[in-house]
Parts: structure tokens; C-alpha cells; sequence
């Protein structure tokens, strides 16, 4: 038996238990496991809007608030984890092993990043309710909208690398 989410035509395949069907005892059908797929590439398609949203409103940030001074340390932080988030998407597109695990560590980093300056920023003054209620800058305050809305999209792309396991295959194939 198959456990990986891509089976040759008419093996089955074990889904785990929030899965499966009632009838069926937990052995699901090709046609049942390419029904995952859509889950999957449409939780990757949101979570990618919004990480390349994220990179895009930072150009017209810098210019805004720096006036185009170039941060060579800067772009290359922002180039490798941008970096980073492809290398990892594309392999997970495509269902291969190491593209969930590095698309799961990718949004782990963003979730901790943001949870530190949103969340743990905000007993000092800063952060969420700071961003959020200084709105006398707009291009700031959208930019800052745009990474509060990237912080939702990692948190809850790591819920679904989480929950949905069946999109880890166990080899790749």
C-alpha cells in the first residue's frame, strides 16, 4: 500500500483520520487523494499573495522613509528571504518533501519575526495597536497593514503545514 499522496493509478492509499470516510474505513482513492490538491495549492497561492505583497510594498517604503538609501545589508536580508520562500514554494507545489519542511520553517520564521515586533512590541508602546492607530502617514500605515495581513497568512499557513499532513509525502516522488 501507497502512503505518499501521489499513488499510481488504482492503489489506495491511507489518509489519516480526519480524512476518512466512514464507508470506507480510511482507504481513499486516487480521485480522493487529487481532491486534497486543490486544499493545498490554494492555501499556497493565498500565503504567497500575501509574502510577495509583503516584499513589494517594502520599495516604496524605502523610498518613502529613506528617500532610496540603499541598504546593502538590507536588500540582502530581504533578497534571501525572499529567496528563502521560493526555494521553498516551488518544490511544495509540486508535492516534494523538502518543499513542505522548508515552506513550514520559512513561516515558522515569519510567525516568531512578526509575534516579536506585533505582539511582544506592543508592551512596550509599539507594534500592533501602534501601527494600527497612527494613520497620519498612509503609505506607512498600508505597509504596515500588509505585514500585519502577511502575519495572519504565516500563521495560518502554519496551522494548515500542521494539520494537513497528507500534503507530506513520505518519500518524494
Amino acid at each position: 500500500m501507497t502512503t505518499g499522496p501521489w499513488p499510481t493509478k488504482g492503489v489506495t492509499a491511507r489518509l489519516p483520520d480526519s480524512s476518512r470516510n466512514g464507508s470506507a474505513r480510511g482507504i481513499v482513492s486516487l480521485a480522493m487523494l487529487r481532491s486534497h490538491l486543490p486544499q493545498r495549492a490554494s492555501a499556497l497561492r493565498i500565503y504567497a499573495a500575501a509574502v510577495l505583497a509583503n516584499y513589494a510594498a517594502q520599495v516604496p517604503y524605502n523610498l518613502h522613509l529613506y528617500g532610496g538609501a540603499f541598504s546593502r545589508t538590507g536588500a540582502l536580508v530581504l533578497g534571501a528571504t525572499l529567496l528563502w520562500f521560493l526555494v521553498a514554494a516551488a518544490p511544495y507545489r509540486v508535492g516534494r518533501r523538502a518543499g513542505y519542511w522548508l515552506l513550514l520553517s520559512y513561516a515558522a520564521v515569519q510567525v516568531i519575526f512578526y509575534l516579536n515586533n506585533e505582539v511582544l512590541l506592543a508592551f512596550a508602546g509599539y507594534g500592533l495597536p501602534y501601527h494600527l492607530a497612527h494613520t497620519d502617514d498612509l503609505l506607512v500605515w498600508v505597509v504596515f497593514v500588509i505585514g500585519d495581513l502577511n502575519f495572519l497568512a504565516a500563521v495560518g499557513m502554519v496551522a494548515f503545514l500542521l494539520i494537513d499532513r497528507s500534503s507530506v509525502p513520505r518519500v518524494d516522488p
